[in-house]
């Protein structure tokens, strides 16, 4: 029974991930037919919410654990439940995040609003190689199994790096290698972590649900001064 769970959740994960990925490369048109004419927002955030919760929970509560004050930055927030579920465990954070599709911006919104942590919660539209801020301005930026959809995942890591405070440190969620070696111009996330301005960084093994590694978190920290 447990085993069959498992094949569940990560057949649910990958299929997410793809469609996430049609809609990203502007190729969302056939799907969307298939779905009824769905809108991407309004096909992702629903299957976000039954197969995904748990899974933003425990990357929540990790975070919080470790960052339970400070300001967050999320790149490629999508409808915005992880953001929305850390401000509800972590009231010592204030969180920004940011996505391409307005239609998902409007979405995270109306989550943080119903949740009422629009206060410390704000999204806007942004592009992971044109972050919208200032140098130095995160305590932590994260990403949430985003960073294969992005157009340049190199010049989005120098965006991550260049708006962290010094000693400052990021989060980089993805699926498996092995899954994402189906895309054929992925980059590992500790080849991207070794090429970026980071200099490299400590790539762990997500487990979810129970034990099973359905995915990946690239660790990262900017240097402080005098390092």
């Amino acid at each position: 029974m447990r085993k069959r769970r498992w094949i569940v959740a990560l057949a649910a994960l990958t299929t997410g991930t793809w469609l996430y990925r049609q809609w990203r490369r502007s190729s969302f048109e056939g799907v969307s037919r298939m779905l009824h004419g769905m809108p991407s927002a309004s096909t992702y955030d629903p299957w976000a919410g039954l197969f995904l919760s748990g899974l933003y929970d425990q990357v929540a509560r990790e975070l919080a654990a470790t960052f339970p004050t400070g300001s967050v930055l999320d790149v490629g927030a999508g409808p915005g439940r992880l953001d929305v579920r850390l401000a509800e465990i972590a009231p010592g954070v204030s969180i920004t995040g940011v996505d391409l599709d307005p239609a998902m911006v409007e979405r995270a919104i109306a989550h943080a609003t119903t949740a009422q942590v629009s206060d410390r919660v704000q999204f806007q539209q942004g592009d992971s190689q044109r972050l919208p801020f200032d140098d130095g301005q995160f305590d932590l930026v994260v990403s949430s199994f985003s960073v294969h959809h992005w157009d340049n995942p190199a010049a989005g890591l120098a965006e991550v790096h260049r708006v962290l405070k010094p000693g400052g440190q990021a989060r980089i969620y993805d699926l498996p290698d092995w899954t994402l070696r189906f895309h054929g111009s992925y980059n590992s996330l500790a080849r991207l972590a070794a090429g970026s301005p980071f200099g490299g960084g400590v790539v762990v093994t997500v487990r979810w649900p129970d034990r099973l590694p359905t995915g990946q978190c690239l660790w990262l920290r900017k240097a402080g001064p005098g390092e």
